[in-house]
């Protein structure tokens, strides 16, 4: 009987080292993937800092002499997936200043300043960078960063199909329901998403009017 007690003991020992290493190693792995910020299970919430392309300008604003703005390409800050909500970005890019200037996101609304946000940052194909352009779902109309309205015949790229997130504008008791606009990978085209979805790049603007 001792015998088969000190032969339980024994294995009940073994099974409890196996059973704290693979605790250990569980822990490790987790930590390690919020570290890396790909904790929320990939899609949406998979970008990284891994996303950006070698040499890319991030984080540092250039003078766009035409539009009389500096821009730049931001990521979020890491954490919780609400940081890369639409409304928390936007609300980071007015915590910042530049040369006395607030910050918002950026409102591309010409060809050129699309065209200038192409040259100077170069994203890459798995960067989805937020802008400040949203679409009010009640009112069926879009609203920039600054509270103005876009016009009818002003600069568009919206994608042949803009809305691919059956999310979009489902809430129907709410009036005030309102639906992010994104470029999608590589600065292709606008989409609109639901305002649940979450992407770590942003481009952001300082209205200063002079270099």
């Amino acid at each position: 009987m001792q015998r088969i007690l000190r032969s339980q003991g024994t294995m009940f020992k073994r099974h409890l080292v196996i059973l704290i290493g693979l605790l250990v190693t569980a822990v490790a792995h987790s930590a390690s993937a919020q570290k890396s910020g790909g904790g929320g299970g990939g899609g949406d919430w998979a970008n990284t800092w891994d996303d950006a392309t070698p040499g890319q300008l991030i984080g540092t604003p250039v003078y766009d002499p035409e539009a009389k703005r500096y821009f730049a390409l931001m990521h979020t800050a890491q954490g919780a997936q609400s940081l890369t909500m639409w409304e928390s970005v936007a609300e980071q890019a007015r915590r910042q200043s530049y040369k006395g200037v607030s910050g918002r996101l950026a409102i591309v609304d010409s060809a050129e300043i699309h065209g200038f946000l192409l040259r100077t940052f170069r994203p890459n194909p798995v960067q989805d960078i937020w802008i400040g352009l949203r679409y009010l779902c009640r009112a069926k109309k879009l609203e920039w960063s600054d509270g103005k309205l876009w016009q009818p015949g002003s600069f568009q790229n919206w994608d042949a199909n803009w809305n691919q997130d059956p999310y979009t504008c489902s809430d129907k008791n709410n009036p005030n329901d309102w639906a992010p606009v994104v470029y999608q990978q590589g600065m292709r085209s606008w989409v609109v998403k639901g305002n649940h979805k979450g992407y770590h790049w942003y481009f952001i603007e300082y209205p200063t009017g002079h270099e």
